[in-house]
């Protein structure tokens, strides 16, 4: 028998893309899938949606709906805790599955049962689903927690399948409001799992001005708190937890600052990284076209 999927989809306010988004999934060749549609309080009709589409397909979809706001990682949690599946799969309430998604996830996963992440290349697209470019997937394979710490969500966050029974059983930590996918990965691999990625383009992540990513200091906060939690909590990660605040904290803030002309700010911010973790190219680079550009606007 077929291992049983839960796909979970977290959604607020997203009527105009969840009709795609969950046909995207009721599409699929996977045969033995259930879907938690967890819904945060929507005020749109997004509920009356889910609702819609669940009647129509009672087998398939458990709808999480007409339940207070309670934010991102808490609703996160809700749908989660719904999900009775071997395998879980992320899904936004806005992005798209690309046929075969599932069925060769499963296959990857089902190859060892030291594989708890799987990951893929993903598409963007517009409000309108038109492609706009490709997702940033960092190709990278392994094991345990290091390299996602360092570098932050090597995968796309709508790619990303799980083996349930890695991941822990606080689920998401409610100490981080917007950003707490990331902390799941990392949790989910601490005991050495290996994780990996297929080179097929199997979903697509859209982007509009709406996008949680879009609220920048925010979301920095979130990654901040997540290394002061590691630090406190996760012992032997020190080098990798120094090297992740150098690159997503310092490098990070600094490419915010370069890209709207805050160049004295970006500076200061890539000679940060740069005594924190002095091996990393790419703080050196930037730092020089900072200068630079410091420089030819005097």
């Amino acid at each position: 028998m077929l291992p049983k999927v839960s796909v979970m989809v977290i959604t607020y306010n997203q009527k105009d893309f969840i009709h795609e988004t969950i046909k995207s999934v009721l599409e699929q060749d996977y045969l033995n899938i259930e879907y938690v549609i967890a819904d945060d309080g929507s005020t749109d009709g997004t509920a009356e949606v889910i609702n819609e589409y669940a009647k129509k397909y009672p087998n398939i979809i458990i709808p999480l709906i007409n339940l207070p706001n309670v934010g991102i990682t808490a609703n996160s949690n809700r749908g989660l805790k719904a999900c009775t599946g071997e395998y879980i799969a992320i899904q936004g309430g806005d992005d798209v599955f690309l046929p075969g998604k599932i069925s060769k996830q499963v296959e990857w996963l089902e190859q060892d049962e030291n594989r708890v992440l799987c990951g893929h290349y993903l598409n963007t697209c517009d409000e309108n689903s038109i492609i706009i470019g490709k997702h940033v997937t960092i190709k990278v394979a392994g094991k345990g927690p290091e390299n996602w710490i360092e570098q932050g969500t090597l995968y796309g966050a709508t790619s990303i399948m799980l083996r349930a029974s890695a991941i822990n059983t606080n689920g998401f930590d409610e100490r981080l409001p917007i950003v707490s996918d990331w902390k799941l990965y990392i949790d989910t691999l601490l005991k050495g799992g290996e994780y990996g990625y297929l080179t097929e383009c199997l979903g697509l992540y859209r982007k509009h001005d709406n996008n949680v990513t879009n609220i920048k200091e925010p979301v920095m906060k979130d990654a901040e708190e997540t290394f002061n939690i590691l630090e406190k909590e996760l012992k032997g990660c020190n080098k990798s937890i120094k090297i992740g605040r150098a690159y997503i904290l310092d490098y990070g803030r600094g490419i915010q600052n370069l890209n709207i002309g805050n160049h004295k700010i970006a500076i200061q911010y890539f000679l940060k990284s740069i005594i924190r973790w002095p091996f990393n190219w790419k703080p050196y680079l930037r730092l020089a076209q900072s200068c630079f550009k410091t420089l030819i606007k005097r």
